[in-house]
């Protein structure tokens, strides 16, 4: 599948559409798991403000296995530092998450 067509596509369409299709495009975008794409899922949590879809965004960056959990710990430490601690929270649960389904 030629798969670099539609992610650019879904990063375009991506600030124009509403927040439940932009959460579909989270969706759908952690399910790809090509590098472009996780640096786009960085970019998209640490650009909104919106706490559903920083969740959504999070969830679809433990799809990449060590490398989401690297960064999921990254964004994580970097939320601590600068006393978010609703983030952080965030970032805990969806961490706990991955741990627990892997059991």
């Amino acid at each position: 599948l030629d798969y670099k067509a539609c992610t650019t596509a879904l990063k375009e369409r991506f600030p124009l559409e509403s927040i439940v299709v932009r959460e579909a495009i989270i969706n759908t975008l952690g399910k790809i798991k090509a590098p472009e794409v996780l640096n786009f899922l960085i970019q998209t949590y640490e650009g909104s403000d919106d706490v559903g879809l920083k969740l959504v965004t999070a969830r679809a960056i433990k799809n990449y296995e060590h490398e989401g959990d690297r960064t999921l710990r990254y964004l994580q430490q970097e939320a601590r530092n600068k006393e978010k601690n609703r983030e952080g929270t965030l970032l805990e649960q969806v961490i706990s998450e991955k741990a627990i389904l892997s059991v």
